[in-house]
């Protein structure tokens, strides 16, 4: 999921809101548990997806919402999408 990294010297904690975004986008079930595992429980990683992920697609976005039982408006992907859009439209 993390092809463009160097494992060896990647920081897993750093990084979390990339590692958590590419599990959404392209993990499987077995990446799912180990992210929880890894950052603490499902509760964790509900605020890692809050507040860390840089950007999930609409579809994504929509998944993440239902399976972790999140309104997409306290997404910080969410609210920087919206700002990205309005400066277009300006």
């Amino acid at each position: 999921l993390l092809w463009e990294y160097d494992l060896s010297a990647f920081d897993y904690h750093r990084l979390k809101g990339i590692v958590v975004e590419r599990v959404i986008e392209r993990g499987r079930e077995e990446d799912f548990h180990a992210i929880f595992k890894l950052y603490g429980g499902t509760e964790k990683v509900r605020e890692i997806i809050r507040e860390e992920v840089p950007y999930l697609s609409p579809k994504d976005m929509a998944f993440a919402c239902v399976v972790f039982n999140l309104k997409k408006e306290t997404l910080k992907c969410y609210t920087r999408t919206l700002l990205r859009q309005a400066r277009l439209n300006a």
